[in-house]
């Protein structure tokens, strides 16, 4: 399998600084897009239903959730990969999606929250894992339009 390095990373970490009177500091990397926020390990939506991330590839990683069941991340991306920590990832992509195949972050993984991930058209293809331990639930899905071409797919060897 080949991987594409991706057009933005988005990660979220807590870090403290070593100096006496320093309060603890977020620290973020790469390129934070307009439209989301860092918030204490969480990747959050703050312009409501609008569009929060256009690129080719996106890597995020929030410790603390990748969007909320209220306010999802919207997206217009091609590949995505996500840890959503003990927050989970809910993603709205506006058209065909491929999870997978950009870098060492495995497919879609959280430690204790759902995973919502939903294509509003077009082809939606699993290429590596999907997890939701402990108490997750995992909901994968495409929305049928006119066109052709709008399923689910999950490549060999994929474990959901």
């Amino acid at each position: 399998m080949s991987h594409n390095f991706a057009d933005v990373k988005l990660f979220t970490r807590q870090y403290t600084k070593r100096e006496r009177g320093k309060e603890d500091e977020m620290a973020n990397a790469e390129i934070v897009s307009i439209g989301s926020e860092l918030l204490l390990g969480q990747i959050v939506d703050t312009n409501a239903a609008a569009l929060n991330i256009t690129t080719g590839n996106a890597v995020l990683v929030g410790n603390a959730g990748v969007g909320s069941v209220a306010d999802p991340i919207e997206t217009t991306i091609s590949r995505l990969e996500a840890s959503g920590g003990t927050g989970g990832i809910f993603i709205r992509e506006t058209d065909a999606l491929t999870i997978g195949g950009i870098s060492g972050q495995v497919g879609l993984m959280s430690s204790s929250g759902d995973i919502d991930v939903l294509t509003s058209g077009g082809a939606f293809t699993i290429e590596e894992t999907v997890t939701a331990t402990t108490t997750g639930n995992i909901t994968l899905k495409t929305d049928d339009t006119a066109a052709a071409g709008d399923d689910l797919s999950l490549n060999a060897g994929v474990t959901v």
